[in-house]
């Protein structure tokens, strides 16, 4: 959370006074700035090129147009999954991917007359964030992803993919993309697109949302040559 400097401070018995920094001051640093990807791999049953997985996100952050946004991936447990998706949405179970966007909380900011204000930041339109004013505001947030449950969805696939035949249709975009592939490093890039798009924005609760957001994951699988061949599965 960004926390603004007091107008002045006491410094060696004396009254230091600080600048605060000009509206034009802190959109340059927005715009100059360099974003991270941190991937963190707190699980141990699977073994993961967390470097390369890295340089995947970063690519699809920034054909997104935020290369000066930080991002984070939390690579995690069955049972941390659960919890966050019982916690923060209401559901009592393991999933994938989830994904948490700092534009979907709650901020409260320290104002320079010493009050309290709230904001949520807003999401313009799938793909475009409200402009920031200030670059620690600069964060897309964090996915947090489940090794065991793709893992499980893999050997589901394995399973269903000798009962279809090659003229079966597959699901579009990511999913279908992932229905492909069969290991977890590889549906690993294919699903952080899904949950980057979450990030900043997209959704599919509707019809409408999904065309929109599929679309934009065939887009990315096409520019980022994630698409798997037809000869994959």
């Amino acid at each position: 959370m960004p926390c603004w400097p007091p107008l002045c401070r006491l410094g060696g018995g004396s009254i230091e006074v600080l600048e605060i920094p000009s509206d034009e001051e802190l959109a340059a640093e927005c715009a100059s700035r360099t974003g991270t990807v941190y991937v963190r791999n707190t699980q141990r049953s699977y073994k993961i090129d967390t470097q390369q997985l890295e340089q995947h996100i970063r690519a699809a952050r920034d054909l997104l147009g935020y290369s000066n946004w930080d991002v984070s991936l939390w690579l995690t447990t069955d049972k941390t999954v659960r919890k966050l998706n019982s916690q923060y949405r209401g559901k009592d179970k393991s999933t994938d991917i989830l994904s948490f966007s700092y534009n979907e909380l709650q901020c409260s900011y320290r104002l320079l007359h010493g009050g309290s204000h709230s904001t949520k930041l807003q999401v313009e339109t799938p793909g475009k964030l409200a402009k920031v004013r200030h670059p620690e505001e600069m964060d897309l947030g964090e996915m947090m992803v489940s090794l065991a449950y793709v893992d499980r969805v893999i050997q589901q696939d394995k399973a269903e993919q000798d009962g279809q035949s090659q003229e079966e249709e597959h699901d579009r975009g990511v999913s279908g993309a992932m229905s492909r592939v069969f290991t977890v490093q590889e549906r690993l890039p294919l699903l952080c697109i899904h949950g980057l798009l979450h990030l900043v924005g997209y959704d599919h609760e509707t019809d409408e949302d999904y065309e929109v957001m599929v679309a934009r994951e065939e887009e990315l699988l096409r520019a980022l040559k994630l698409e798997p061949s037809a000869s994959a599965s």
